[in-house]
């Protein structure tokens, strides 16, 4: 075959097949797709006050996203303005509505830590650290209470307070350096804690 033949043939598979392996490289993996559609249907249709805070959340301009890649039930990525939530979570017995309020609340309130003034900035330090827990667990509680206050559902508040009172004993028993803890106990000397028990007492 003569040479500029074969260079011509070379040079056309090249242009044929570069946007083949573009649409590759750009194209979501069809199984997260599929598998974040899932969650989104299951989440829509079995709990659909966790759903509407989803979309009132992403109006505020934080996007959400499931994947696997973690061990916990939700993660989020201030830079990006970014909650990552993990599906394996989703109808498990000890994640009901309510706790999956708390934690779509808790991960949101990241977000907002970093945007305020005291958050912009940080160098991430313990005390940094501390704070943007706090300010996350402040932020669920309040949410809580705004929650029990306005539809008669004391449910998420109940919630966040056990599962503060519980973290903070367990911490109790031993040494941590998880700055959760120093913000739990922040958290329940101050009078939003107090407000928020009256308030659990108050609402069926």
């Amino acid at each position: 075959m003569p040479q500029h033949l074969t260079l011509n043939l070379s040079l056309l598979f090249v242009v044929v097949a570069l946007p083949v392996v573009c649409l590759a490289q750009q194209a979501p993996p069809p199984a997260l797709a599929a598998d974040t559609r899932q969650a989104d249907a299951r989440v829509r249709e079995t709990w659909p006050r966790v759903w509407a805070e989803l979309q009132w959340i992403q109006q505020q301009g934080t996007r959400y996203a499931w994947t696997t890649d973690m061990q916990g039930p939700a993660h989020a990525i201030p830079g990006r303005n970014l909650i990552e939530l993990n599906p394996r979570f989703l109808g498990r017995a000890d994640y009901p509505r309510d706790r999956w309020l708390i934690v779509v609340w808790h991960e949101y309130g990241h977000i907002l830590f970093r945007r305020s003034d005291s958050g912009r900035g940080g160098n991430r330090g313990w005390q940094d650290r501390i704070a943007s827990e706090h300010a996350a667990f402040e932020y669920s509680l309040q949410r809580a209470i705004d929650w029990a206050n306005t539809r008669d559902d004391a449910g998420p508040l109940r919630e966040v307070l056990k599962n503060l009172r519980q973290r903070s004993q367990a911490a109790q028993a031993e040494a941590t350096n998880d700055p959760h803890t120093p913000a739990i106990r922040q958290l329940m000397s101050e009078p939003l804690w107090s407000q928020a028990e009256s308030v659990a007492r108050a609402t069926r």
